[in-house]
């Protein structure tokens, strides 16, 4: 017998028994550039290919600066430029050049920390991931060819026939982004279709309502001023209340920093406001669930309103220098709430709340009656909920949604 013939025998028998999963297919295309250079990749997930038909960029420049602003829901807003802007994203100079677009894509593990992930985002009107919201208000290129005491002026083209971005995020907040858009030659232009390349840092500002930080330290709130509106209803009538430190505008909004505390309380059905209805003792009560009763007042809560987050209930909120809130909120989770009636006829707010997280909310304070002022009927069912009070916050970026788009 041939020992070796044997042996070979059964190698080549182990060879042919090795799955077909087994083996590699390691096939590649070669890549012939036009300076020389071949590159080589591995095809071997390869299905098919498409060539695009050939775009001509006839505008072609490098963006040096960026911004940007998170919007929750994975929803990106980013503006490139070709020179300086402002930090709600507005040109500083005539004849620079801006592209905007809306991305999205997978939410942040924080909103805080929100990083528009790297990949090929492509205009669509799905909102699905890996999109670009496919509207003229939120993908096109912005020409500037004013520059007034009011701010910029200039003409801004939607690139209608289409837009893809390219994201790479690479670390420190910086990104590596390739952007084309293409749009129907227009009056307002000079060029069509234009390819914008950025390298450098984006920092996504949180726009995201529905994140939030609870206080980490006891509060003593003592107001500034105070606005309070009556509703009235068949089981109960509800008082909206905003007691605040901050600056308040001639129409109501809050223009600098400071706090305020919003109290939604509950009294006896009235047609109209009577305050002495106000003075007693307020148990807590669930914003949504209830009971709603008269001597209740209702707990603070995160909550989604068509798809924008606001606080309701009883809560203070932190406010920058531009009005607008910050992540820090307070809501009431418990604690007591006292209304008497002074001397002088004010009535007295004594307030010892327990907020989201353990800290104390205390307020003790004396509203004139004129802080009161009669509003719309209330719904039969629920108290509202939208703000009511005429100290809510102002929010705007680049005459961008103040919240983000239904998914």
């Amino acid at each position: 017998m041939n020992i070796k013939n044997t042996l070979l025998s059964v190698i080549l028998l182990s060879v042919a028994a090795i799955p077909a999963v087994a083996q590699q297919d390691t096939r590649t295309a070669l890549l012939h550039m036009k300076s020389g250079e071949i590159k080589e990749f591995n095809v071997s997930d390869l299905d098919s290919i498409t060539f695009s038909a050939p775009v001509n960029y006839d505008k072609v420049v490098q963006g040096k600066y960026g911004v940007g602003a998170y919007w929750g829901k994975g929803q990106y807003l980013t503006i490139l430029s070709t020179d300086p802007l402002t930090e709600d994203g507005l040109p500083t100079k005539v004849g620079q050049i801006s592209v905007g677009f809306y991305a999205i894509g997978e939410k942040p593990l924080t909103a805080a920390n929100a990083i528009l992930p790297s990949g090929r985002y492509v205009s669509s009107s799905s909102l699905g991931n890996n999109t670009l919201y496919d509207n003229e208000k939120y993908l096109y290129f912005f020409v500037c060819t004013e520059i007034k005491a009011d701010g910029a002026y200039g003409y801004s083209v939607y690139t209608d026939k289409g837009a893809e971005v390219n994201v790479e995020y690479k670390s420190n907040g910086t990104y590596t982004i390739d952007f084309k858009g293409r749009s129907t030659k227009s009056d307002k232009a000079d060029f069509a279709n234009i390819h914008m390349t950025f390298d450098g840092k984006i920092n996504y500002i949180n726009k995201d309502n529905s994140y939030y930080e609870n206080y980490d330290h006891d509060v003593a709130f003592q107001p500034t001023g105070s606005s309070a509106g009556f509703s009235s209803g068949e089981k109960y009538s509800s008082y909206s209340c905003a007691f605040y430190t901050t600056p308040i505008d001639s129409d109501g909004f809050i223009v600098g920093a400071g706090e305020l505390v919003n109290i939604e309380l509950l009294t006896a059905p009235s047609k109209t406001m009577n305050l002495d209805d106000l003075i007693g003792s307020y148990e807590i009560t669930d914003p949504i669930a209830g009971p709603w009763k008269p001597g209740t007042y209702l707990a603070g809560t995160n909550y989604d309103y068509g798809g924008f987050t606001v606080s309701i209930g009883t809560f203070i909120n932190e406010y920058d220098s531009k009005g607008n809130t910050t992540v820090n909120k307070g809501y009431v989770t418990g604690g007591t709430l006292e209304i008497s009636k002074n001397s002088d006829g004010k009535y007295r707010f004594l307030c010892d709340f327990t907020m989201e997280g353990g800290h104390k909310l205390t307020m003790d304070y004396a509203a004139a009656p004129t802080t009161f002022v009669p509003r719309s009927v209330a719904p039969k069912n629920m108290p509202m909920i939208q703000p009511r009070n005429n100290a809510s916050a102002r929010n705007g970026f680049m005459a961008m949604p103040t919240m983000p788009l239904s998914r």
